[in-house]
């Protein structure tokens, strides 16, 4: 039976990348991200792509209308793949609330507010399983990143009390925490030289179609016994 997964932050590269190593399996997917535009072009490209929802994750106040779509059109979800995050990397004696604030929201808030509805029979199965996006900044605590490592620490706390809540259906939730990946942002280069990051992480950049593969089994029957596990991906960084 296909078994069907909601992925956030679709229309981004690690999004893309999970999309692509899921189509060749039995799967369908829903796809949530801000930009509508990009969301068509994927569905037009994959078949296995059977809706798709326009939304802004930073608008957690009304996150269940992603899951009342859903079950408008008929769909029990059977996995959340939550690869929506943003890195602002911001050294602490700039910081501002604001920016603060909308990281939370998108980093943490969100996973958990989805966390809340995924939660409810009437739009899942028993037997599903939960994805989250974390870093290896969760434990390294990298220069220059402190939110974003907070972020990411406290969605690591939220993945293993919400593998301790859904157990009673059967529910795995595990996150993945990759280190610096392939593309790095803009701004992480004002505090991350080529020199650092091989001192840092020795095998060098992280493909964004590793994580994807790594997704790909803890969705699988293969990790079925696999539940509130942080695991890392940290091209030699070692926790």
């Amino acid at each position: 039976m296909d078994r069907t997964f909601l992925i956030t932050g679709a229309t981004g590269n690690l999004g893309q990348a999970v999309i692509k190593e899921l189509s060749s399996r039995d799967v369908k997917l829903v796809l949530l991200a801000r930009n509508s535009k990009a969301l068509t072009e994927l569905q037009t490209e994959y078949t296995n792509i059977i809706y798709s929802f326009p939304y802004d994750l930073e608008d957690i106040a009304h996150i269940e209308t992603i899951f009342k779509a859903c079950s408008s059109q008929g769909i029990l979800l059977n996995g959340l793949i939550h690869c929506a995050g943003i890195n602002e990397s911001t050294p602490i004696k700039i910081s501002d609330t604001d920016s603060m604030d909308r990281m939370m929201h998108i980093n943490l808030f969100s996973f958990i507010e989805m966390g809340k509805y995924f939660c409810k029979k009437k739009y899942t199965s028993d037997n599903s399983c939960i994805i989250a996006i974390s870093s290896m900044a969760a434990e390294e605590n990298p220069k220059g990143m402190c939110m974003y490592s907070a972020s990411k620490a406290a969605l690591n706390s939220a993945v293993q009390t919400m593998a301790r809540e859904l157990i009673t259906r059967r529910t795995r939730v595990n996150a993945i925490m990759p280190g610096y990946l392939e593309q790095k942002m803009a701004n992480e280069k004002r505090f991350l030289t080529d020199e650092a990051l091989s001192e840092i992480q020795p095998f060098g950049l992280i493909s964004y179609s590793d994580v994807a593969k790594l997704t790909a089994f803890l969705v699988s029957n293969d990790a079925r016994y696999m539940t509130g596990a942080l695991l890392p991906i940290g091209g030699g960084q070692i926790i």
